[in-house]
């Protein structure tokens, strides 16, 4: 018993050719035997002209066909001729009409079973250029499973090639066709090994986790067609929860960037909405005639250590254009915070005086230069996290 490829150029002539020459009588006999098989049969047998060969056991050959009248896609399983007229195999033939899903039985002028296709063979399939869907993959293997099911329970095996007998209609289905090979296969196990086989043949990358299943079964099926339906709820379920997973983590990373986004908005609108009070002010008068000064014209600050209170060259320490320079902000806090031990209060207080600021409005000012401070050290957090 052999399934064939759709794409095998069948010629037994040079088959037999092929076995003579390597030694092999066996495959010799084999390739014969159906050479005569196919040369004894009529090109249209009772309507239905044959196209395809599928499938070849030692009792008949099933050919894919098409009803000359109609145009309906048929599987034909024609009898060998060498047992058309034997009452036994005859009778062993048409044991075939039964079970789900049963083939016609004709003995007509030429028996034959003969099976309607109401859809598409997943052999149309093959070659696949791209991968399936893990539905479609989970779809073929548990309806799939579940006809063998069927099968199995009526004290059947299925016996044949499942590519070319599970049906695929228009609406989605899936409907297995009987055709009860010869010799029948002894176990199930062999029905689902050839089920994974088929499901095997539909992923040519082997990545999904259907075909992973199908993979394993192919060398080491499941005990029975209902442990094999419950082992594949359980993995897709597994798989459904990793996907989920996934997708919990995929939707949490988006969250967070667009929070960052928003954040990101907020602080770059601070940044430019909030102007800094306008006046010179002195932060520290220091030994030696040493001042502090900060002044601030509403868009820049500068401020630093000079001989004067005079702030034309006081280097800048904020603007639009290249920020706060937070190095130079902490001096001036330092110096602030640090005006009364370290320096002389009452110079600072009359040299301010002059200036024409008070210590209200520099402390509006180093306020607002801490919140600068605290708002830089947000944006970089933010730009990291983006």
């Amino acid at each position: 018993m052999a399934d064939l490829s759709p794409d095998a150029a069948l010629d037994p002539t040079a088959l037999r050719v092929a076995a003579e020459a390597a030694g092999d009588d066996e495959a010799l006999l084999h390739w014969h035997e159906l050479d005569v098989a196919i040369a004894g049969l009529p090109p249209v047998v009772d309507g239905a002209r044959r196209s395809r060969l599928v499938h070849v056991d030692a009792l008949a050959t099933t050919w894919e066909a098409w009803d000359v009248q109609d145009g309906t896609r048929l599987l034909v399983r024609c009898i060998r001729p060498r047992w058309r007229d034997d009452p036994v195999m005859l009778r062993r033939m048409a044991r075939g009409a039964r079970g789900p899903r049963p083939p016609e039985w004709r003995d007509g002028e030429w028996p034959h079973l003969r099976a309607t296709l109401s859809g598409t063979p997943l052999r149309d399939r093959l070659p696949v250029e791209d991968a399936p869907s893990t539905t479609f993959l989970a779809r073929v293997l548990g309806r799939g499973l579940d006809a063998l099911r069927r099968f199995h329970d009526s004290g059947l095996v299925h016996g044949g090639p499942i590519l070319d007998t599970l049906i695929e209609n228009d609406a989605g289905g899936l409907a297995l066709v009987y055709l009860d090979p010869f010799p029948a296969r002894p176990s199930a196990g062999d029905d689902l090994r050839e089920l994974a086989r088929a499901v095997t043949a539909l992923d040519p990358t082997g990545e999904d986790p259907v075909t992973r299943i199908a993979d394993a079964w192919s060398e080491s099926p499941p005990p029975s067609a209902d442990d094999g339906l419950r082992l594949l709820a359980k993995a897709l379920a597994g798989d459904l929860l990793e996907v989920r997973h996934r997708l919990s983590l995929v939707r949490r990373h988006t969250e967070r960037r667009a929070r960052v986004a928003r954040l990101s908005r907020a602080t770059s609108t601070l940044w430019t909405a909030i102007h800094p009070p306008r006046g010179t002010w002195v932060l520290r008068a220091g030994p030696g005639g040493l001042l502090v000064v900060i002044t601030s014209d509403g868009e820049q600050v500068r401020g630093g250590t000079a001989a004067t209170p005079d702030a034309r060259f006081l280097p800048t320490v904020f603007d639009r254009l290249q920020g706060l320079d937070a190095q130079k902000s902490r001096f001036l806090l330092r110096a602030w915070a640090s005006r009364k031990q370290d320096g002389d209060e009452a110079e600072r207080l009359r040299l301010q005086s002059q200036l024409g600021g008070d210590d209200e409005g520099l402390g509006r000012l180093l306020r607002w230069l801490g919140n600068m401070a605290r708002l830089r050290a947000a944006r970089l957090l933010l730009r990291d996290s983006a």
